[in-house]
């Protein structure tokens, strides 16, 4: 019988307390088993170490999450390393894995049951080695706010993404070799001190290789008004790193 490729989950939380039920919850039903979760927690100041710490001690005798226990990689770090600094520990611990795809899935977000084997065998069969989803949007005390798409397209998507990122986070899938490879947070981050990476990756990824589409809502997205993406106080980094992400694309650097 073929084994499963390994999928590993590279997820990013700060202050994440009230969600994380939620979000280890979504991740220990998946009904596909092959699942590496390498998780950093960025030194929070609420409570979610004891939850953490918590949901550690849970996965060692729980039928449901005790499977996948010996794949979850848990780290509370010591002092906070920032956005960037949080991701490049994340970025670093791939490098030493063996997975054949990577997703990104912040703590405050959740995946439906079935999200990595759905994207999993669509990889396999469809010659595409990149897929995002639609997603479901809910308010922070996960009220339903609807889907976030109507529909988007597929295929040679880098002209439409020069003109703004369509790509949820939380629901995209590619191999571990086009992350490593289009992550550049050397460029990102140290060359041009942009605030955020993933569009970045998206943008560089599309540039030689296509992104499919499933207009299925394979995760969920949760609107924070005090997140990084949507804090007003981050608003300018934002609008500028992503006039600058769209000018790197335009001139082909990424």
């Amino acid at each position: 019988m073929k084994s499963k490729p390994k999928v590993t989950i590279l997820s990013a939380a700060y202050n994440h307390e009230p969600y994380l039920s939620d979000f280890f919850t979504s991740i220990a039903a998946q009904d596909y088993s092959n699942i590496e979760l390498i998780f950093s927690d960025d030194a929070s100041t609420d409570s979610s170490s004891v939850k953490i710490e918590e949901i550690e001690r849970f996965a060692g005798v729980s039928d449901i999450v005790g499977a996948y226990n010996r794949a979850w990689d848990l780290t509370i770090q010591p002092k906070n390393l920032g956005i960037w600094g949080n991701a490049i520990y994340l970025v670093e611990k791939l490098r030493q894995s063996d997975s054949k795809y990577v997703c990104l899935l912040e703590a405050d977000d959740y995946i439906r049951f079935d999200r990595i084997s759905k994207q999993v065998e669509f990889l396999e069969n469809s010659g595409y080695q990149a897929v995002h989803s639609n997603c479901y949007a809910v308010d922070k005390d996960g009220k339903p706010l609807g889907r976030v798409w109507n529909t988007q397209p597929s295929g040679n998507v880098r002209k439409q993404l020069e003109q703004g990122n369509f790509i949820m986070t939380c629901s995209f899938m590619t191999t571990r070799e086009l992350f490593l490879e289009h992550y550049n947070y050397k460029l990102f981050h140290e060359q041009e001190n942009l605030f955020f990476g993933d569009y970045g990756l998206f943008l560089s990824l599309s540039k030689n290789n296509e992104i499919a589409y499933m207009d299925e809502c394979l995760a969920t997205y949760r609107i924070l008004n005090d997140s990084a993406s949507h804090a007003p106080k981050h608003r300018p980094a934002m609008v500028e790193s992503t006039l600058r992400y769209q000018e790197l694309a335009r001139k082909g650097i990424i």
